[in-house]
């Protein structure tokens, strides 16, 4: 629509001022030729008044100046008029009407004209005739220079404005050919415009709507295609500076989202604008959040630590300068946190173990210093010793626990799995054997890369645990190749693991069956140096039990 209104613009103001010029061409030259023809008509009306006055003069000098009343034939031009005035003003003589019926015309301008200058000229209306008429007067003199008379020759205007018609209408057919081809120039000449304007606005539109292809293809030598040019030059540069900006932002929206800590932009009422977490944005905080981040009433931020959702966070906030929105960071502390539980449940769980083992020497220490009879302090030896050993092996876990966990990295080494299994069969065959299990390996001949130290010793704590764990049946190890790893694999039919104590059995001191644990001396520090030891191999240790059936721990080396 905006097209057409402009296109109609264009055609209405070109239109108008054509007529407009043809009008004012039309007007000129009507008034032209009718003043030209004016002119001529005043010239062949001087002309009859040069033919005429010497035949005037004559009559004047034989005293008949009264008989010019019916001059004809070649004396006056056909269509002409001549009258003959005194010099007080009064008629003398008239080719058409009688002189003595006629009004003074010392007044009349042609008549004053031709008195005062020699010549007098004048188009007005003649009250004798009734009709406009065009006059021109001279003065006649007598041999010695005297004014005899002035003589006027008239004629009609209507014989000259027939004249300036008839030429009128001779070019009025060739006017209205022009008229047409400037008014089909002018509708071309709009059209193109108006075209060219279209494309500009539409290019203009697509480009505004976020089209960094657009491109016009004006070629018409003029402003318009200069200012094209200039279009496809900053269409050019906006969709370079688009592109940059959109690998910028989106590296930045990378790096935004992979960041852990959670980034919010809040505005002023607290509602969240803008955040590296999905779900977030829209949002008030305390929907989030369970209560503000930004206390605005004291314009402070909040303690710089929050719990939400069972997660830790450490909170900072600032304002934003020059805008009422404010940027808060949110830190996941809960790592941090849980290995502060940890710790401490470390050293309690620790301390416990440690206090059990000492308290009962200390206390058969002191029995044995007051008992005499030797069979009785052999008992309360074996009882030292025997809590001797454990404190040994909870020293020595903690201490391949502390250095599996502060080890940055392993040391690996290419070996045979059939070694480590022997190494462990000669360790614990005799124990298993003593319970009445069978200890079978399987997966021989399977070579390895990784620290063969830390391996065995995993292994070692994985089939002791299911001795330790099983009263009759056996217990299975494998070993198999996974892709360019391996996986080993322990397998009891001892007593299991229950669901509730799953999640929690690779916890430092945590065993399900504390009774048991301390029955056959465990320490609870097993499984968790065999996950430790995974994970420092880059891989993972995974069971699956069923309460009264036995379990299967598998750990998983890349």
């Amino acid at each position: 629509m905006r097209n057409k209104g402009l296109f109609r613009k264009l055609l209405f103001i070109f239109s108008v001022n054509l007529l407009a010029v043809l009008a004012v061409f039309m007007l000129s030259a009507s008034y032209y030729m009718k003043k030209n023809n004016t002119d001529i008509f005043a010239g062949n009306l001087a002309d009859g008044l040069a033919v005429t006055a010497p035949y005037v003069s004559e009559l004047y000098s034989e005293g008949k100046v009264r008989l010019v009343n019916g001059m004809s034939g070649n004396k006056i031009p056909s269509g002409f008029r001549l009258t003959v005035i005194n010099p007080d003003g009064t008629v003398a003589a008239d080719s058409e009407t009688d002189p003595s019926s006629m009004e003074n015309h010392l007044g009349r301008p042609e008549v004053r004209g031709a008195m005062e200058k020699g010549y007098g000229r004048a188009v007005r209306r003649s009250s004798t005739v009734g009709a406009d008429l065009l006059y021109v007067a001279e003065p006649l003199y007598d041999g010695n220079g005297k004014l005899l008379a002035v003589i006027r020759m008239a004629a009609p205007v209507r014989e000259i404005s027939l004249f300036s018609a008839s030429f009128i209408h001779k070019i009025l057919f060739p006017v209205l050919i022009m008229f047409l081809l400037s008014f089909i120039s002018v509708y071309i000449f709009s059209r193109r415009m108006s075209g060219r304007i279209s494309e500009l606005n539409g290019a203009f539109g697509r480009l505004a709507g976020g089209d960094f292809g657009a491109r016009t293809h004006i070629r018409s030598g003029d402003e318009l295609e200069g200012l094209s040019d200039n279009f496809n030059a900053m269409a050019d540069r906006m969709g370079e500076m688009f592109r940059v900006m959109k690998t910028e932002h989106a590296g930045l929206d990378r790096i935004v989202k992979a960041v852990s800590d959670i980034i919010l932009v809040t505005d002023a009422k607290g509602v969240v604008i803008l955040s590296n977490r999905p779900g977030y944005e829209g949002k008030y905080c305390w929907e989030i959040f369970g209560r503000d981040i930004f206390d605005k009433s004291a314009g402070k931020s909040l303690p710089s630590e929050l719990r939400t959702g069972g997660r830790y966070y450490s909170c900072s906030v600032s304002s934003v300068p020059d805008t009422e929105n404010s940027v808060a960071v949110l830190h996941d502390i809960t790592d941090i946190r849980n290995l502060e539980t940890i710790k401490d449940d470390f050293i309690s769980n620790m301390s416990h173990e440690l206090k059990t083992p000492l308290s009962s020497i200390k206390a058969y220490l002191e029995l044995i210093s007051e008992e005499e009879d030797e069979e009785i302090r052999k008992e309360y030896l074996s009882v030292i010793e025997r809590n001797n050993d454990r404190l040994s092996r909870i020293v020595n876990d903690i201490m391949l626990l502390s250095a599996v966990e502060w080890k940055k990295r392993v040391e690996p080494e290419d070996f045979d799995m059939d070694e480590v299994f022997t190494e462990v069969k000669r360790m614990l065959a005799q124990k298993a054997a003593g319970k009445g299990l069978a200890l079978e390996f399987s997966g021989s001949g399977i070579n390895v890369s990784a620290d063969r130290f830390y391996i065995g010793q995993a292994l070692i704590n994985l089939v002791d645990n299911a001795i330790r764990y099983t009263e009759k049946g056996s217990v299975k190890v494998s070993a198999r190749k996974a892709g360019k790893g391996f996986s080993l694999s322990v397998a009891d039919t001892g007593i299991g693991i229950s669901a509730a104590d799953l999640p929690r059995i690779f916890e430092r001191f945590f065993v399900a069956d504390k009774s048991r644990s301390r029955k056959t001396g465990g320490t609870g520090l097993g499984l968790s140096i065999v996950k430790h030891i995974a994970e420092a191999h880059g891989g993972a240790v995974s069971v699956s039990s069923v309460l009264g059936k036995g379990s299967v721990f598998t750990v998983t080396v890349p």
